[in-house]
């Protein structure tokens, strides 16, 4: 019958622990360091969903008066940027009320730090501001922790949080937005923050406390769970425990007799706190015969005689009490305290030699006023580095009242910004030698530490690889880089020889030249020392070879006043520069502008016609050693997407929609498009700001041209939208069936007119998406709350790709069997000789670039120059 009471008491005791409604005040640092968690309770556990997946283990939800933090852990290590992150914030705590999901009534719907309104039943309400939103890590961990402000608003400037009581769900979803896994539905209740604790108080002592324990050899796992509420093998008493020891060793009056003959007792103790954790110090007196492990809240806080690692059942102690019977006082780390109900488990241990006796009672007192006190009194300990590695001085366990404050010694004198519970040297140079030392206060006092050496080492400089520097053979103009990787303790020194010559300001661990020049050439060596020695390489030849080539021209990209050229190699300024260097015929070429990179060069010209096949020729343009040719370039006029709209001119708009109510609407659209690119422009009857700044906008495009097929909007069946800039494939009738990432998409202009293209070669995992000849658009504009505010045309666009020929080359003519014309040099001059019909000329071969030649006849002499130039007759 005692025994069944004893378990009722047990189970009724931890009941109220199992309540995880009731908030937890906890002030939490979103840095990826997680000790701040420590007492928290978990929300909820989630099973093990299976490999590859974002696979939620359990949540914990704190608060301050600023801020509501919610921590996941996960089954197995996952990337952060590789999911979507969602939070559904049941505000009122009540499911009927909101966006329902899974039995929450969300009014706040927050994806990956962007937040929105729900409180209506839509999904999207439009968006919220002020959430202070924070999250990390941001990599691959087994947990992550995030905050969300309670002063944050929703669409319509209201404070989301009203009361205290809400609910969380936390879901993760891939990047093709299917559910990776979902914790739902979490109760929670904001706790208030705690008083200031102030004086002493005792939370357990060896006469009136109520310890439940086990005499097992292995308790079940889930023992330190807060919400455990055990079974028939744990028993309860006041105060002490032991056996097999003498009344004068401990004081045994109305202690609990143990079992003898076993390795581990468990023992587990409610205690109520009900101030702030911080500013108090929790000291332990402790009767202790041999090793023990304390958890409070189920987290491990101190470990007495106990070895590194896991500890099970079978663990002995690392040895017994040194003096039985006298008190060993400690401290236990306040960072697990919660304001509420408290969990202590302590598991004691046996140690070998003492087996046949133990002992376990503890008093543990709560204080904010207990000076600091060393409980490693071998801390810092003493340390010897070899220059160039780091070190660390660390102080062990400290008891006493927090907050505390740090200064660090050096030889007695205080380094200046050492405020730290630790003292870490990245680099342990010759200098730092000396002796190490703390000085800790708090409150009530101070203590300083004892004083640890520091003594350092060097090793001698060596070369990892015997082959560097490396030799080299460059072209003149190019870049070359000379290196060598050391081993050797700091401080190393460098100094670069070009022969037995030393170079200026050479003393790095590498030597570069930005464009050699023919006098690089030669032999380079460097020097390496140190405090040990000095070393020299090996030497490198370097040959530079003459550039004797000139530039030629990668690509041409044109719009109605604009040429783009992209030269083979970096340019002579001076030559690059100047437009008289650059011809288009029948267009002026008003300037040259010589881009950063010294390889590019825009042309500002007269109008070109979208369309259009042009000839450049370049003739006196540089490279930096003063090769040039003459060179001639043809190209088509496209559109460049620069917000500059005179490169449509002569395009009148496919579609116009006229005002139909009051607000943003779109007003009219272009549409064309050359070998490589769609070209579409929009504008709107108002000013829209800056997209998708102040609106988002999506594009969805009919490669097929068939409504049947896609997803169905107006009257197209949509295969691609492009959404922000971002494409999505919906070939197959959906919203989202994954990104397309090769549209090669570009957009320009503000206020109320855009362009944009998109490649006519998109495809996803290797299907094309313009599959026809002729295809659908329409558009959206989208507030940031993703609400349509405007879809146009009123009739969807169709398109009809125009079919673009390949672009002719100018190229030499060959001889025929019948040559028109006869051109032929004598005496230092040039006849040209034609049979009938008039004779034209042209700088290139293009259609467009022929001109009569006025008032000759054949044959006509004339005098050579430079230049190159065709002829031909019109016959």
């Amino acid at each position: 019958m005692r025994r069944s009471i004893i378990i009722f008491l047990f189970g009724l005791a931890w009941f109220g622990l199992a309540g995880l409604h009731a908030g937890q005040f906890k002030r939490v640092t979103i840095d990826g360091d997680f000790d701040d968690w420590l007492g928290v309770p978990v929300s909820e556990v989630d099973e093990v969903d299976g490999e590859g997946v974002f696979d939620l283990k359990d949540v914990a939800i704190a608060n301050d008066d600023d801020y509501l933090y919610v921590r996941v852990r996960l089954h197995a290590s996952s990337s952060y940027s590789g999911f979507y992150h969602q939070l559904l914030v049941d505000t009122d705590a009540d499911g009927g009320t909101g966006y329902g999901w899974g039995g929450l009534g969300s009014e706040l719907f927050v994806e990956n730090g962007s937040s929105y309104q729900q409180k209506n039943g839509g999904f999207n309400e439009g968006g919220g501001s002020d959430l202070g939103w924070k999250v990390s890590p941001s990599g691959s961990s087994t947990q992550f922790e995030m905050r969300l402000s309670r002063t944050a608003l929703d669409a319509e400037g209201l404070a989301v949080f009203e009361g205290d009581d809400v609910a969380v769900s936390v879901l993760a979803q891939t990047l093709e937005w299917q559910l990776s896994d979902s914790v739902e539905n979490q109760p929670y209740t904001f706790a208030t923050q705690p008083a200031v604790f102030q004086g002493s108080k005792s939370l357990t002592n060896l006469q009136d406390t109520f310890w439940f324990y086990q005499e097992v050899s292995d308790p079940e796992p889930d023992w330190l769970l807060p919400d455990y509420l055990g079974d028939d093998t744990w028993q309860g008493g006041k105060g002490f425990f032991s056996y097999g020891f003498d009344a004068d060793v401990y004081p045994l009056n109305d202690s609990v007799r143990l079992a003898s003959d076993r390795t581990t007792y468990y023992f587990r103790v409610p205690f109520l706190w009900e101030s702030a954790a911080e500013g108090v110090a929790l000291l332990a007196e402790a009767h202790l015969s041999d090793g023990a492990v304390f958890y409070l809240n189920g987290d491990e806080v101190r470990r007495v005689r106990m070895p590194a690692g896991e500890i099970d059942g079978g663990t002995q102690a690392l040895a017994s009490s040194a003096s039985p019977g006298d008190v060993e006082t400690f401290s236990l780390p306040t960072t697990a305290l919660i304001n509420g109900e408290n969990l202590l488990m302590v598991e004691v241990h046996q140690a070998p030699d003492s087996l046949a006796s133990l002992a376990f009672g503890l008093t543990l007192i709560a204080s904010d006023g207990v000076p600091p006190r060393f409980e490693q009194l071998d801390q810092p300990a003493d340390r010897d580095v070899v220059e160039g590695q780091s070190t660390v001085f660390e102080l062990g366990t400290l008891a006493g009242t927090e907050p505390y404050t740090f200064q660090w010694y050096k030889d007695a004198a205080p380094i200046e910004g050492a405020l730290g519970r630790r003292l870490e040297i990245p680099v342990v140079l010759l200098e730092h030698a000396g002796t190490y030392s703390v000085e800790v206060s708090n409150a009530s006092g101070s203590v300083r530490s004892r004083e640890a050496l520091l003594t350092t080492s060097a090793d001698a400089v060596s070369f990892f690889n015997d082959t560097q520097p490396m030799d080299q053979t460059i072209v003149q103009g190019e870049p070359f880089v000379l290196s060598v990787e050391v081993a050797g303790s700091p401080i190393l020194s460098y100094q670069w020889y070009k022969g037995d010559v030393s170079l200026d300001l050479a003393t790095n661990a590498y030597y570069d030249i930005d464009a050699a020049s023919a006098e690089d050439a030669g032999e380079y060596h460097v020097v390496v020392s140190n405090r040990v020695n000095s070393l020299s390489s090996r030497k490198a030849a370097i040959v530079v070879l003459t550039d004797d080539n000139a530039p030629s021209i990668d690509h041409v990209r044109a719009g109605s006043g604009s040429v783009e050229i992209r030269f083979s190699e970096q340019l002579s300024a001076s030559s690059a520069s100047d437009p008289i260097h650059y011809s288009i015929p029948g267009i002026v070429v008003n300037d040259a502008v010589l881009m950063d990179d010294l390889q590019t060069v825009t042309l500002t010209t007269d109008a070109l016609a979208f369309g259009e096949d042009y000839a450049l020729t370049v003739e006196g343009v540089e490279d930096c050693f003063g090769n040039a040719e003459r060179v001639v370039k043809s190209f088509r006029a496209t559109i460049l997407i620069d917000g500059d709209f005179t490169d449509w001119s002569g395009i009148e708009p496919m579609r116009t929609d006229d005002i139909e109510n009051e607000g943003l609407e779109f007003h009219q659209f272009w549409v064309v498009n050359d070998a490589d690119y769609l070209y579409l422009r929009f504008s709107f009857h108002e000013s829209v700001g800056q997209l998708p700044v102040d609106h988002y906008y999506q594009i969805f495009i009919d490669g097929d041209n068939d409504p049947d097929t896609g997803l169905s909007v107006g009257t197209i069946g949509s295969s691609l939208m492009i959404e922000n800039g971002n494409g999505w494939l919906q070939t197959g009738g959906s919203f989202n069936e994954g990104r397309v990432a090769d549209i090669d998409f570009q957009l320009a202009g503000a206020m109320k007119e855009f362009e944009c293209r998109i490649a006519l070669a998109s495809s996803k995992d290797g299907l094309a998406l313009f599959t026809a000849g002729t295809l659908g658009l329409t558009l959206n504009l989208v507030s940031t709350g993703w609400a349509i505010v405007d879809s146009g045309p009123t009739e969807a666009i169709v398109h009809t790709l125009t079919d673009v020929p390949a672009l002719t080359e100018p190229e030499v003519p060959g001889e025929t069997s019948l040559p028109l014309v006869t051109i032929q040099q004598m005496e230092g001059k040039v006849e040209i000789s034609w049979e009938e019909g008039m004779l034209e000329s042209s700088e290139t071969l293009l259609p467009n670039s022929w001109a009569r030649v006025p008032g000759v006849s054949s044959p006509l002499v004339i005098e050579p120059d430079n230049g190159t130039r065709f002829y031909r007759s019109n016959h």
